[in-house]
């Protein structure tokens, strides 16, 4: 009977120790579990805010939840559990290969295909058989222990026949079991401990975000906010539970937003960037961008959606300003009636406003693909000089960093059309001062240039017509009779008009000595004027 019942004390003894590692089991499953939640909710909100702090609190998960997945299917593999945790180890491996290629694409700043690729079919596929991996091998741990605790009742029972007969055995008995069972109760405590861990890591992932992440019901109230609501809007975690998410947005977007519930009611599914208008507990109209994705309970039936938010309202307002400011300078631009052009900073043209399209006689769509130098235009000096390279506008302002005003020079237009111009050019800077582009202001002047040279040509003629009249070199036809002149067209004139028309003289009349004593004398002399006077005098 002593070793009947030795037999019988090493046997659940034996039993007790398969259970502490079925224990151990259940407890690294649900550490699996919860390190996947936590994985899981790190990527999407990295995806969602575009904040590259989230991998890092990926990666510092990450090889923790591969090593408790070892750990446990060495232990499935131990006991002959199936292969419930091969098949969570390969979701395991599909999804992080996914979250890897969704943090590449946050780094070169999709978050939208980011966020795409965290929620998309595949990708919950994959989240479905994780979860149906861990609740197989839960189900078999629960039952395993179902059979234990049904055996050791048996145990326990057989245990206290034989100490009726046997006291000593018996005590021996319940000292070995109440220390296997403390140390279940070690071991169950300890496991609790980590799940206490487990989700106090969740809560400091969610409540150090600048991010609102929330939960709803199926009858869209809120059942978890974290504190950061209040940055928000303006409402405390306990202002929000219970609350319904129309009684927090305006009245313009409940019709919206009721619409869009309705379709995610008939048709579950992740969603992301949605922008809805709320009011701030004091007033103020914000602007949310939302993403969520659907919480299902262990039957498969939808239970709510779990979400975060981003306030973009100062983002909107910034686009606004910037499209208002964008949308003047274009106007500005496009009716101003000197040419505007962009360079970047290789000298390629990336903007053409419509007179610059109209003087320069190309399309839009080449002339904004083109070099400042391009060869077609043969740029040159108003002389026909070439213009040597590193004095053209653009090398000029690269390496001064300064604006260049009226630089004059003529190039071909359509390849066959001299046209002159006029181009104020000014650099554009980054941030730091470096050379990034320049802006210029072209004007065409060629009608002016023309009309300066024709200027130019006609003032010469008239300055030597003037110098041939002024030295009145030449023959000079003359009559003979009345001392009229003939001028080169012909015509006769009186010696006072030739010599007016032709130089800057003015002739004043009057009489020399010898005509004044033959005409006038005889007038003074009698005291009368020419005009009492009736003598006849034909001569004069």
């Amino acid at each position: 009977m002593f070793i009947f019942l030795l037999f019988y004390v090493w046997d659940t003894y034996r039993d007790f120790r398969d259970t502490q590692e079925y224990i151990r089991l259940s407890e690294l499953t649900g550490t699996i579990a919860n390190l996947d939640d936590v994985l899981t909710m790190a990527a999407k909100t990295a995806a969602g805010t575009g904040d590259l702090k989230w991998e890092k609190r990926y990666r510092s998960y990450e090889k923790e939840l591969n090593d408790t997945i070892s750990e446990a299917i060495s232990l499935e593999s131990k006991y002959s559990l199936g292969k419930s945790l091969l098949k969570v180890d390969d979701s395991n491996k599909e999804l992080c290969e996914m979250t890897d290629k969704a943090f590449n694409l946050v780094r070169i700043g999709q978050l939208e295909a980011a966020s795409y690729l965290l929620n998309n079919e595949d990708y919950e596929n994959q989240k479905k058989l994780y979860r149906a991996g861990t609740d197989q091998i839960t189900s078999a741990i629960n039952s395993f222990i179902k059979e234990r605790c049904e055996e050791y009742h048996f145990q326990s029972y057989v245990t206290l026949v034989f100490a009726s007969i046997a006291i000593p055995f018996l005590l021996l008995s319940w000292i070995s079991v109440s220390r296997m069972l403390r140390k279940h109760d070690t071991d169950h405590d300890r496991f609790q401990l980590k799940l206490m861990e487990s989700e106090q890591r969740f809560r400091d992932l969610t409540e150090n975000t600048s991010d609102w992440i929330w939960e709803i019901n199926c009858q869209l109230q809120f059942t978890y906010t974290n504190p950061n609501v209040k940055d928000i809007l303006g409402y405390t975690p306990e202002e929000l539970i219970g609350k319904r998410i129309y009684d927090f947005m305006s009245e313009d977007e409940v019709p919206k937003m009721n619409e869009f519930a309705a379709a995610l009611a008939k048709n579950p599914q992740p969603f992301h960037n949605l922008e809805n208008k709320n009011i701030h507990k004091d007033g103020s109209l914000r602007i949310l961008e939302t993403s969520g994705i659907p919480i299902y309970c262990r039957d498969g039936t939808i239970n709510g959606y779990r979400g975060i938010d981003r306030d973009i309202t100062d983002r909107r307002q910034a686009e606004k300003a910037l499209w208002q400011e964008q949308n003047l300078l274009n106007r500005i631009t496009e009716t101003s009636p000197i040419g505007i052009t962009v360079l970047n900073r290789q000298g390629v043209i990336i903007y053409a406003n419509n007179e610059a399209v109209s003087i320069l006689g190309l399309p839009k769509e080449k002339l904004t693909h083109l070099s400042y130098d391009s060869p077609e235009w043969k740029i040159t000096d108003f002389e026909g000089k070439e213009i040597p390279e590193d004095m053209l506008p653009f090398n000029v302002v690269r390496k001064n960093r300064k604006p260049i005003l009226n630089f004059r020079h003529a190039l071909l237009k359509n390849k066959d059309e001299k046209i002159f111009l006029s181009m104020n050019s000014a650099p554009l800077l980054d941030n730091d001062g470096n050379f990034d582009g320049m802006v210029s202001a072209i004007e065409e002047i060629t009608e002016q240039v023309k009309a300066e040279n024709e200027k130019e040509l006609l003032i010469k003629k008239l300055q030597k017509a003037l110098l041939d009249v002024r030295t009145l070199s030449g023959l000079l036809p003359i009559c003979a009779k009345c001392k009229k002149v003939r001028d080169d067209k012909g015509y006769w004139s009186s010696v006072e008009k030739y010599i007016q028309k032709r130089s800057s003289v003015k002739f004043s009349h009057g009489f020399c000595p010898e005509c004044f004593d033959k005409y006038c004398s005889k007038y003074f002399s009698n005291g009368k004027s020419p005009a009492e006077d009736d003598t006849d005098d034909d001569e004069f």
